[in-house]
């Protein structure tokens, strides 16, 4: 079978692997279609890294087929049913063939395309971070950077009752997407800018800029309740910590340092959780979403490219000319 394989910065081949026979409580999906996932694809191929070439199949983990084959002790899935899966319990999914254990791959009856329902991988990891926040429901919530995870958690805050959901990212062409995905209003972080120089000044024991003393004040309590931090950017790390006025989840992560002004939060006794990768209950509860049509995945899918394009599709994610790429085998 063929699989993909980084054999060196920014260049990969497609290559035959042997193929996989499931083994005891295991099963063998056929991948219909996996997304590119932004930053770790475009990480990945641009290496270094210290060993080449990378395993085959990797970096992929957002993935959708359909069971091809099962294995002894497989008791809740059958040959032809449509799963999707993550980077849990099985090879990396930039291959035709991969084996899941059966606990790790979750069957849906949507039927839509097997593209449009692999980005559930990622929407499990926002999910997570969504349901780190006390409540949702009724609350005034603020998700700072619109990218693909920032697209997805605005469909499970609306998913999830949220009263309010104000998306805000420096990226003006970003905005419309956020409102077609659940945003009750869009905003240019832009407008939040001055806050950040003005809290410099202030910790210099300085007077902050006239023109920044509105925003200040309208600032004192926060800009919302709750702030869900979607880019990892040092600048959308700051502004978040600006904005939030009881709690702060934060899904991106950045290795760069960032200001994050401790006069602010500890005034508003503000607590911050950090979220990391999804469990199966958070896939398992993503497709169910899906599947009761109160999320759509597929919104997020910009365009399908073969795998023999890949690295045409990572440099349009990184050209910021797609939001999610769906890789398929031809």
């Amino acid at each position: 079978m063929r699989a993909l394989q980084i054999t060196a910065p920014e260049r990969f081949e497609i290559v035959d692997i042997e193929e996989p026979s499931p083994a005891e409580g295991e099963i063998s999906i056929r991948m219909d279609a996996a997304t590119i996932c932004n930053q770790h694809d475009s990480k990945m191929l641009a290496g270094p890294h210290t060993k080449y070439p990378l395993e085959a199949g990797f970096p992929g983990h957002e993935g959708a087929g359909e069971v091809v084959a099962v294995g002894p002790g497989v008791g809740e899935l059958s040959v032809g049913d449509r799963v999707v899966t993550s980077g849990i319990g099985g090879p990396p999914l930039y291959r035709e063939l991969v084996t899941r254990k059966e606990s790790t791959a979750v069957k849906y009856s949507s039927a839509a395309p097997a593209a449009e329902m692999a980005p559930l991988e990622l929407f499990g990891c926002v999910h997570k971070a969504v349901k780190l926040a006390s409540s949702v429901e009724g609350r005034r919530v603020a998700v700072v950077g619109l990218g693909p995870a920032g697209l997805a958690c605005c469909q499970l805050l609306a998913a999830c009752g949220a009263a309010e959901i104000i998306a805000l990212d420096l990226d003006e062409s970003r905005l419309g997407p956020a409102a077609e995905c659940g945003a009750t209003e869009a905003l240019n972080a832009e407008r939040f800018g001055p806050v950040g120089a003005a809290l410099e000044r202030l910790m210099r024991h300085e007077p902050p800029p006239p023109e920044a003393a509105e925003l200040m004040g309208e600032l004192r309590d926060g800009f919302a309740p709750l702030v869900i931090e979607c880019s990892g950017s040092p600048r959308s790390l700051e502004t978040s910590f600006v904005l939030a006025g009881e709690e702060l989840v934060i899904f991106g992560y950045t290795d760069e340092p960032f200001t994050g002004w401790q006069p602010v939060w500890f005034q508003r006794g503000l607590t911050i959780r950090n979220s990391r990768a999804l469990s199966l209950d958070d896939l398992r509860a993503v497709t169910a979403l899906a599947d009761e049509g109160r999320i759509t995945p597929g919104r997020l899918v910009t365009t399908t490219m073969p795998f023999e394009r890949y690295g045409e599709a990572v440099a349009n994610i990184r050209e910021k000319d797609a939001t999610k790429i769906a890789l398929l085998w031809e």
